[in-house]
């Protein structure tokens, strides 16, 4: 549909003449298709001999701003839902987990058959984190058309992210509500000296028949994973570690599954090879969304999200965007953790090691 020159499809159901049941506008803009079609009347749809050849009512037309003007399509038909008003969406993004930047499209559609109308203030709560793009103001919309906003979420923001940006549109306030959780990668290799400890905790509750009997009963259907590790960091990462872990005591960290490392053969754009077999992995292969890909050696991290899995290749949604040398890094599956007790101990003059306890993260 090309909103800009006001015309959208609908179908036309052969049989007798009867009101269309169906009206697709663009995206999320569908009048709902469970309504049963209704006899011609003189306040439904009114088709001239001009628009159809004969027994040409089983097709699918173009109907444009004219045939509303020119009394084809009654004033009423959609008018309670669709027309005299203007839309915006979506009016919410719930972002989930939020470990790279982003950017979103804000659609604004004026389906005001007689008027233009104008975006007259922006205003926003909490902005930090994000940005929004739109013209200077006053942004002036014309019938029938539409234009987009550009709003930006960063990595890098606060660790809640709950920011509403408020539109004015002819005196009419439209709120856009963003939300997520910032994700903080863990870049640190254990020491193997110490295995690490996976453990699932399933939470569930003692529950008393009525005859007495005690039968246990989950809480909930899934599990929560938890990690108890122990890691090593040299002398000039000592200070760094230490104010990560007290910054990161009510945030969510992104902590590799150590159990599962993958090492990399090729790194590109959008995707990279490993050269294990990835087939018996059950957490990749189940019940994980997101892998952190890690240069333990330089520190650096980045958290992707899986596109999909083939052979030796692990395809994401969005570009890798760090420079990560393959014969450095290595892959592994995400856990989202919160910290819990942690303790350090002075190995050397250059080293010490850290025992930390981590438990899954769920969100919503």
């Amino acid at each position: 549909m090309a909103l800009n020159d006001g015309t959208f499809s609908t179908s036309i159901f052969s049989g007798s003449i009867s009101r269309p049941n169906v009206g697709v506008l663009e995206d999320d803009l569908v009048v709902p298709t469970d309504r049963p079609s209704e006899p011609l009347s003189e306040r439904n749809v009114v088709f001239p001999k001009e628009h159809f050849a004969a027994n040409a009512f089983d097709r699918t037309i173009t109907l444009t701003r004219d045939l509303f003007n020119s009394g084809v399509l009654s004033v009423d038909y959609g008018g309670e839902f669709v027309f005299e008003r203007v839309w915006v969406q979506p009016l919410l993004f719930a972002l989930g987990f939020i470990v790279e930047d982003s950017t979103h499209e804000i659609k604004i559609w004026n389906a005001y058959r007689t008027k233009a109308v104008q975006t007259t203030a922006v205003s926003v709560v909490d902005q930090e984190g994000t940005d929004l793009e739109y013209p200077p103001l006053p942004d002036t919309i014309q019938v029938f058309g539409d234009t987009i906003y550009t709003l930006t979420v960063y990595q890098d923001g606060p660790p809640l992210q709950d920011t509403t940006w408020k539109l004015t549109i002819d005196g009419e306030d439209f709120e856009i509500q963003v939300t997520g959780v910032r994700v903080i990668p863990w870049f640190l290799d254990l020491n193997w000296d110490q295995s690490p400890i996976i453990t699932y905790d399933f939470e569930t509750v003692i529950f008393t028949t009525n005859h007495l009997k005690e039968q246990r009963r989950p809480l909930s259907d899934e599990s929560w994973m938890e990690l108890s590790a122990k890691f090593d960091t040299s002398a000039g990462n000592n200070r760094k570690i230490f104010n990560l872990l007290a910054y990161g005591q009510d945030k969510v960290f992104g902590l590799p599954i150590y159990t599962e490392k993958l090492s990399c053969s090729s790194i590109g754009t959008i995707s990279l090879d490993v050269n294990e077999d990835m087939t018996y992995l059950w957490n990749l292969q189940n019940n994980a969304s997101f892998v952190i890909i890690v240069d333990h050696d330089n520190a650096l991290a980045e958290i992707k999200e899986i596109g999909s899995i083939a052979g030796q290749t692990i395809n994401f949604n969005q570009n890798i965007s760090a420079s990560f040398d393959a014969s450095k890094t290595y892959v592994y599956p995400a856990m989202f953790a919160i910290i819990g007790a942690y303790s350090a101990d002075n190995l050397t003059n250059d080293f010490d090691s850290i025992k930390a306890d981590f438990r899954e993260f769920k969100s919503g």
